[in-house]
């Protein structure tokens, strides 16, 4: 097996997350080396898988006069001297298919920008490299177009792909992070990271003071945007992390301060830890192929619930469920509305027998709940129809 795959392999079983984290930028050779000897060390003692990260090239800056980056030549260089130094594997960017070839000899993971995700060509030519491909959904792109950019990869020839949700654009100058994405994106089938920093972007929304305009952010709303990301189980965190945000020559609003590092990632470590048996428990009742506590209760106020004309009505009370959300939306295997794994055979499937009768106790609660409160309502109506017959007798 080649080291992408081994690699990559590795990644998909990291528990709780692996993290792909450093700088946006290479500022220097001294402070990359540095940042990286931090972020061993913090990732280390937290106990996630390291992948570290900086760019040699910020080739889509809202303005010309603003600062790159060294180039890929010298970038390549500091970052193979980062591998060495503290054997920890690399992701970086391209953003043209020329540079995919000789990134691809450095950099463990090839990162294609948000920007780029459509773009068959450069899509192609890092796919060739057999590095592992991390690709980040456009702001514009609806959370099924990374079935399509992954497909894409897999048709070169290249399995190892990744995809990252890094905000949707939501007007102007703003973008928003819809958790809804992180599972929506498992039909890329493959590993699905959060990228926590870049999603807080304010894009084009900081006014400078000679002219121009610069990229925003909502640094402080970082630990919100991960904490929901890790309780929904994904399977990495990208972010970009920096010594002296307030004094970083790029995306400094929204680069994580290095001294909270370890704090936020303690946290983060937690919450998918707690979350991960309410996970398996989703996953394990929708494999089983039970319907949704909402389907069972529509099936249930369908069969029981009359009008004051004693036929059948449509029309049905609102009742609160708080049950897990039915299976995404989208066709596969011909079952609109059902993931693939919908009809797997009850044999090939590991289930906790406990956790399913405790879930269809909680569901009879519930059925009776319901029927309660629809006894409740006939109550009222025959109580509505007796004093609408007084009134006409009267």
């Amino acid at each position: 097996m080649d080291s992408s795959a081994v690699l990559f392999n590795q990644l998909k079983a990291a528990e709780p997350f692996f993290l792909l984290a450093g700088p946006n930028v290479i500022e220097s050779e001294e402070h990359i080396l540095r940042m990286a000897n931090h972020l061993k060390t913090i990732s280390t003692k937290v106990g996630l898988p390291l992948v570290f990260k900086s760019s040699f090239d910020k080739a889509n800056r809202t303005s010309s006069k603003s600062f790159r980056g060294p180039g890929m030549s010298e970038g390549l260089k500091i970052l193979e001297k980062v591998k060495l130094a503290y054997d920890i594997p690399i992701v970086t960017d391209v953003h043209e298919t020329i540079q995919c070839e000789p990134v691809g000899q450095v950099a463990d993971i090839i990162q294609i920008p948000a920007f780029l995700c459509r773009q068959t060509d450069l899509l192609v030519a890092a796919a060739k490299t057999g590095k592992i491909i991390n690709i980040k959904k456009g702001q514009f792109c609806s959370p099924s177009v990374m079935s399509n950019s992954a497909e894409k990869l897999r048709l070169a020839g290249n399995p190892n792909v990744m995809v990252c949700e890094r905000g949707t654009m939501f007007g102007y100058n703003d973008l928003i992070v819809d958790p809804r994405n992180f599972e929506w994106m498992r039909e890329a089938k493959c590993p699905v990271v959060a990228d926590i920093t870049h999603s807080l972007q304010q894009p084009a929304g900081k006014k400078l003071d000679g002219g121009g305009v610069a990229s925003g952010g909502l640094r402080e709303l970082i630990p919100c945007i991960a904490r929901t990301a890790v309780a929904v189980g994904v399977d990495g965190i990208f972010m970009e992390v920096h010594d002296d945000p307030l004094n970083a020559p790029v995306d400094g609003p929204t680069q994580w301060p290095l001294r909270h590092l370890e704090e936020l990632l303690e946290e983060l470590v937690a919450i998918a830890v707690s979350s991960r048996p309410v996970l398996n428990l989703h996953i394990q009742l929708f494999t089983f192929g039970h319907p949704s506590v909402d389907s069972v209760v529509d099936q249930f106020l369908d069969n029981h619930t009359t009008d004051s004309c004693g036929s059948s009505s449509n029309e049905s009370p609102h009742v609160s469920t708080h049950g897990p959300s039915p299976p995404s939306k989208g066709v596969v295997d011909g079952k609109e509305g059902r993931p693939s794994w919908w009809a797997l055979p009850v044999e090939d499937m590991d289930l906790d027998m406990d956790e399913l009768r405790q879930y269809k106790a909680s569901l009879e609660t519930l059925k009776s709940n319901v029927a309660s409160r629809l006894k409740e309502m006939e109550e009222r109506a025959s109580l509505t129809r007796d004093f609408v017959g007084f009134l006409d007798a009267h």
